[in-house]
């Protein structure tokens, strides 16, 4: 769907269980077509969050290999396809970081009703990662990434924006990078939540030291303070769900 507006995402081809069931060694060839034409791949769950159901694989893994990870997530997607009739297995090209000292930045925006709510990014050399696997060492990455935010979100304000409007979502999380300063949309979650919504972003000492020095860095990483300001930042957000259906209501 993405693609078909123009929508920058990672090639891809995905499985039902069905076709896994009735078709395991298509399914293989299929696969073991699609991993040579990448360095990396990821072969994965289209329907968990928080890297559950996540497996990289190189472009030279053996058939045994892809086998093994292939049984693994049909026997994990068999214990919950009852409640999630929509679920399938997903190969997907992994793009691979320009960045010389390779570390990854992951890009997230909060859409809702129309609107972007809130964003930030996080960053790591981890392969899969999320913002509780930040170091303390990657902090002033972390600061001067959020910092220069803004004006990169402004500038892709409409594409982000339209990431939503195309699945039919009015409210979510859309997560890419950004290549070029254009984004490469990855997955769309259709609340967020995690650590960063609960504990705060990276480690205890990293957090720590955002707080310390909340002074001096607020001014800089406003959206990543005022995220974390959970009362004010989610009584906002209802509120503005709240208002925007009385405002829209039909008598």
């Amino acid at each position: 769907m993405w693609k078909n507006q123009n929508l920058t995402c990672p090639n891809f081809i995905s499985f039902t269980i069905d076709d896994i069931t009735k078709n395991f060694n298509k399914c293989i060839d299929d696969i073991e077509l699609f991993i040579k034409k990448y360095p990396k791949i990821i072969l994965r769950t289209n329907n968990e969050t928080g890297g559950n159901g996540m497996h990289i694989l190189e472009s030279n893994s053996s058939k045994k290999n892809i086998v093994g990870v292939l049984k693994l997530l049909s026997t994990r997607c068999s214990k919950f396809f009852r409640k999630r009739s929509s679920t399938r297995i997903m190969a997907i090209e992994y793009i691979s970081t320009h960045d010389p000292d390779k570390l990854i930045d992951l890009y997230r925006v909060h859409i809702c009703l129309g609107k972007i709510i809130s964003y930030y990014a996080v960053t790591s050399k981890l392969n899969v990662f999320h913002s509780i696997d930040m170091n303390y060492e990657d902090l002033n990455r972390f600061i001067l990434i959020n910092e220069n935010l803004p004006s990169k979100i402004s500038k892709i304000e409409s594409k982000i924006l339209l990431s939503a409007k195309v699945l039919g979502c009015n409210v979510g999380a859309v997560e890419f990078f950004l290549i070029n300063d254009e984004p490469v949309f990855l997955e769309f979650n259709p609340m967020w939540g995690g650590n960063a919504s609960k504990l705060g972003f990276g480690p205890k000492k990293f957090r720590n030291h955002l707080e310390k020095n909340r002074s001096s860095l607020e001014n800089r990483i406003p959206n990543i303070y005022q995220f974390t300001d959970y009362q004010l930042y989610y009584k906002s957000l209802y509120k503005g769900i709240h208002d925007y259906y009385q405002n829209n209501s039909t008598s």
